[in-house]
């Protein structure tokens, strides 16, 4: 009897409280700090051509609209220390291109200004070209249920000694499509995906060289069998790129892996942009054909 007691005084007093907050409602004004639009850069520049940028205004948090805005009337320059190297052209979308081709080692700076709204700058350090060696080809090397069988690619990264360096793994298959003997060859050219079992190469392609610096490492992925039966070629790049570079690939990679989970915790996308925000990096490759 008296637990039955305790438990209708608890049961009134949880309702009783519920009642109440709902009668005492208050409005509450919040003052939120304003989100000052800036200049958004996207530029992963590369050797074998010249400095491309593009730029668009960043998103308020309360923006629903998910229409990107470019930015087409900027001054977009880049610098070599004080000197001035290059001045990009707008063609479209936010889209900048150059005239300069960067160089291995070299060190670059980016302006770009656009009316109304804060200047960015930012500084990105080429590294060397990778070596690489060693490369060789199983077939057929392994066989699972769901994926069938799996050649297996091996290969050595020459890594040098007393100096940090991070790089990437990337495959191309470019293959040739014919849909009319009387029409122009159609080149398809893109990224192979891959598997390995090796915990450097488990997450995004890329890593640093922590483990084996000044020494020769070797990997191994995996790729499917019945690619080797295109008639395209398929080439390994291995991709340096800076510390800069490797922070804004790792955390793209993570950021993407959290798309569509509720439960994962936001993932901030490393910038190296000042007074803005993005990534301007650039990236060395050596690539080499391999079948």
């Amino acid at each position: 009897m008296a637990l039955q007691i305790l438990m209708k005084h608890s049961i009134s007093l949880i309702l009783g409280l519920i009642f109440l907050s709902l009668g005492c409602q208050q409005d509450m004004v919040i003052d939120l700090p304003d989100a000052v639009p800036k200049v958004a850069v996207n530029s992963i520049f590369k050797t074998d051509s010249v400095f491309q940028v593009n730029l668009s205004k960043s998103r308020g948090p309360l923006e629903d609209t998910y229409e990107i805005t470019f930015l087409n009337t900027a001054v977009v320059e880049i610098y070599e220390g004080n000197l001035r190297v290059d001045s990009l052209t707008n063609s479209e979308a936010g889209n900048y291109f150059g005239t300069k081709m960067p160089v291995p080692g070299s060190t670059y700076s980016l302006r770009a200004f656009y009316p109304g709204l804060p200047e960015v700058t930012a500084i990105e350090t080429l590294p060397q070209r990778a070596n690489f060696s060693n490369v060789s080809i199983k077939d057929s090397a392994t066989y699972s249920q769901y994926e069938g069988y799996q050649a297996e690619i091996t290969f050595t990264v020459n890594d040098p000694g007393g100096i940090e360096n991070y790089y990437g793994v990337v495959l191309r298959l470019i293959d040739t499509i014919v849909y009319d003997p009387n029409e122009d060859t159609i080149f398809s050219d893109y990224q192979q995906y891959y598997n390995s079992l090796d915990p450097l190469l488990s997450q995004g392609g890329f890593l640093d060289d922590k483990t084996f610096d000044g020494t020769n490492r070797q990997f191994k992925i995996q790729v499917p069998q019945y690619i080797f039966d295109y008639k395209g070629s398929l080439f390994l790049n291995i991709v340096s790129v800076s510390k800069k570079g490797y922070d804004y690939q790792k955390s793209f990679s993570r950021h993407q892996d959290t798309q569509g989970n509720p439960f994962a915790e936001p993932v901030q996308v490393y910038s190296n942009i000042l007074d803005g925000f993005g990534i301007f990096m650039g990236i060395v490759t050596n690539e080499r054909k391999i079948r």
